[in-house]
């Protein structure tokens, strides 16, 4: 019963009172007579049906008496969102009616639904069990929803446990003669905020089976086929890297990293199944492993299960614990940590040096970085006094294979006296109830006690200061108010507090649909979609009190009422088909479906090697089927991880690609790995010379186009990329001119030769 309360309590602190807006001004805007008869006050009976009025909500009256009115929990029959909320009967506003009493008081159920659907509401006192009333409500506003094409898949194997609903196609029709299509494989929400459901309808067996989909309250089902288990048989082909346990140290602990399954098609191999890094098990067709809960000395057996009950047998081997003792041979890199109210940071063991000691005699060293696992099994570190450092001294224990070791670090006060907001986030207004609070744009100092501070900034999503830190540094933000209005924003760091205000508004937007697409929509599968890839959109955005606005995205820049809709990061075409954009309209999910065409690369072309530095390689690549080849160039600028990454543009799609550099091929060639197009290709480092300034098309050689392409920039009939200007600025001077032109040109001419095109070591650091 307290998980219910606590269920409700958490939807009335999203919900807040935003309902009192309905009946703003007081008295009973009620009609005067009840949509329904209730039967007995206190345990209502039967089901009540309601249609929704123009407010979009639906009631039902209750009499206390002195027994007290509690609200358990509300649902629905498909996932639908639904606020109900108490009045008494005057209208105003009591409670979401959890865990609170009133004696002697007439109440008012409201729920509110955005379209058709049962609404259980479970209604009774404290004292007593909860009764179920079902409410049916019919938004007024929906004439129609039928399935106008059903999902593409209809054979199945036994060992697919879940429909596939692609290819399935709504179209609402809307009593104003507007209509919407609403794909739910692409899109999981419909433009009413409805999900969609798809289960099968009985145990899954061999022949004739059916797909129920629910949607809008309406069940509509369809016919499928199932076959025989897709494989039969498996086997492990590959051992795990890890198959010694130590008894009684690593009970209850198996780690499959490196496994290889071979699962068999009725005697013909199939896949290989692979057991990747941090316990990454794979999800296709795998179901667990079974392993000792304590392993004995000896052959212990691990049974790798997949559906059908298929699996595949393994013996790890039980071993005494070979470790005698464990010490410190060097300290961590900081044995000093902050002190704070009710916190402090936590101890790291980088830096530090642990010899482990051998049964045997022998021993080996492990050096702490990031990763705290050697040998398979873990070392753990714990504060020998409570869970935080203290002011003062601190005995840290260090334990590994049940051995420990100790040493000391020193807890000091934080020389932090304040925190300060210099300048409040750029979005300051929100609508909807479920508003992330956005901190980009917002600066704030950290002021100490002897006077000096630290300058913060926030971009790009981040609630790190300036972007880097680890999640001891985490800035938090939110509101202890419930509901719209001017709200005040705590801001936390490190235990101190600061706040700003931003404005909550409830969102007038009930549905919105495209009135225009982009000028664009078909893309390449694997590139990328930016802003600017959404110009020509046009939407009409329906509200609450009936009118319609049509928003252009490209005239206000992809922003709805000052707030960015398309959101501050790019979409990545991974599969191809339908592909849904979702933006952010008035606290609204709008969608646009694009097109995403298969891109598969038949091979691949190193025209270029990399140089020294690693970057400015050119590869060719050719696709399958009717598509033309191209060349993409990879300039890159690398940290301190030698890694890279950025995207190449190519006939309007642009690609994105990360590169690792200090890398070995074949016969320990050094080179660089470049990822793209769900590739991994080794380019070798070539002997340095032209660093690529002047290619402008990528194609690895200059040409009359490159110095055209140059020229049509200087002229500015083209809006250069970062990456233009990288290349095609030959002299230096941070822009492309005529010229630049001019001496790519010469180059193409055999006037002069590539490698005076620009300072190479200017090329590198850009």
């Amino acid at each position: 019963m307290k998980k219910l309360l606590a269920i409700i309590l958490t939807l009335a602190l999203l919900i807040g009172v935003a309902p009192l807006a309905v009946f703003a001004g007081g008295g009973n805007d009620f009609p005067d007579e009840p949509c329904a008869n209730q039967g007995d006050p206190l345990r209502p009976e039967g089901d009540f049906t309601f249609t929704l009025d123009g407010e979009g909500y639906a009631y039902v009256d209750f009499y206390s008496g002195s027994a007290g009115f509690y609200l358990f929990e509300s649902s629905t029959n498909n996932g639908a969102d639904v606020v109900a909320n108490v009045y008494d009967s005057e209208g105003n506003y009591l409670a979401s009616g959890d865990d609170i009493s009133y004696e002697n008081k007439n109440f008012r159920v409201i729920c509110y639904v955005g379209y058709r659907t049962d609404v259980y509401l479970y209604v009774g006192n404290w004292s007593d069990y909860a009764t179920e009333v079902t409410v049916t409500a019919t938004l007024t506003d929906i004439q129609d929803v039928k399935i106008i094409e059903y999902p593409i898949k209809d054979d199945y194997k036994l060992d697919q446990t879940w429909p596939d609903i692609g290819g399935l196609n709504y179209k609402i029709t809307y009593k104003n003669g507007d209509s919407a299509y609403w794909k739910p494989d692409v899109n999981q929400k419909s433009p009413d905020g409805v999900l969609c459901e798809a289960r099968f309808t009985d145990e899954i067996a061999i022949g004739q089976n059916f797909v129920a989909l629910y949607a809008y309250g309406v069940k509509q089902t369809y016919g499928v086929f199932f076959t025989e288990y897709r494989y039969d048989s498996a086997e492990v082909v590959t051992m795990p890297d890890r198959t010694d346990y130590i008894v009684g140290v690593d009970d209850y602990l198996f780690d499959p990293t490196g496994m290889v399954v071979r699962l068999y098609n009725h005697g013909e191999e199939y896949m290989d199944i692979y057991f990747d890094d941090l316990y990454e098990y794979p999800m296709m067709y795998f179901e667990n492993i079974d392993y000792p809960n304590e392993y004995k000395l000896g052959d212990n057996e691990v049974k790798v299960n997949f559906a059908g009950g298929v699996s595949a047998t393994l013996t790890v081997t039980g071993v005494e614990n070979y470790v005698d003792s464990i010490q410190l041979t060097k300290l961590p890199d900081k044995t000093e940590y902050t002190v704070y109210d009710e916190y402090s940071e936590y101890v790291s063991m980088k830096g530090a040096q642990i010899r482990i000691n051998f049964k045997d005699g022998t021993h080996d060293y492990f050096d702490v970085e990031d990763n705290y696992y050697f040998n398979g099994h873990y070392i753990y570190v714990d504060l020998q006094d409570g869970w935080r450092v203290n002011e003062g001294a601190n005995v840290v224990v260090v334990s590994y294979c049940d051995k420990t070791c100790t040493f000391n670090v020193t807890g000091v006060p934080t020389n932090i006296e304040s925190i300060e907001l210099m300048q409040w986030p750029d979005r300051t207004v929100y609508y909807g109830t479920n508003a992330m609070l956005d901190l980009d744009g917002m600066i704030m100092n950290i002021n100490y006690k002897d006077g000096s501070y630290d300058t913060c900034t926030f971009a790009n999503g981040s609630r790190l200061p300036n972007g880097i830190g680890d999640v001891f540094d985490y800035v938090d933000a939110w509101t202890d108010d419930s509901g719209f209005g001017h709200l005040k924003v705590n801001v936390s760091f490190r235990g101190f507090m600061t706040y700003y205000y931003a404005d909550f508004y409830e969102s007038d937007v009930t549905r919105v649909t495209v009135a225009n697409d982009p000028d664009r929509t078909v893309f390449n599968l694997n590139s990328i979609i930016m802003r600017e890839d959404l110009n020509g959109l046009k939407l009409n955005v329906y509200h609450s009190d009936g009118s319609m606005e049509t928003w252009d995205y490209t005239a206000n820049n992809g922003y709805y009422n000052g707030y960015d809709a398309f959101g501050d990061y790019v979409r990545h075409l991974n599969a191809s088909g339908d592909f849904a954009v979702i933006l952010d309209i008035g606290g609204y999910d709008a969608v646009v479906y694009l097109e995403v065409e298969p891109l598969w690369i038949l091979y691949y072309e190193v025209i270029r090697e990399a140089d020294p530095d690693g970057s400015n390689a050119v590869i060719k690549f050719t696709p399958e089927g009717d598509a033309l080849a191209f060349t993409a160039a990879f300039p890159a600028v690398f940290n301190t991880n030698d890694f890279a990454e950025g995207y190449t543009e190519t006939n309007g799609d642009k690609f994105p690609y990360s590169i690792f550099r200090n890398v070995k091929g074949e016969d320990n060639t050094p080179g660089i790995m470049i990822y793209i197009f769900d590739l991994q290709i080794f380019v070798p480092y070539g002997e340095g010379g032209w660093s690529g300034k002047g290619d402008m098309d990528g194609d690895g050689e200059i040409t009359v186009s490159d110095a055209l392409k140059a020229l049509r920039i200087a002229a500015k009939l083209v809006n250069p990329t970062e990456e233009d200007i990288a290349i095609g600025d030959v002299d230096g001077d941070g822009e492309i001119t005529v010229a630049d032109a001019l001496k790519i040109l010469r180059v193409a001419a055999k006037l002069i030769d590539a490698s005076e095109l620009g300072d190479k070591q200017q090329q590198i650091s850009q």
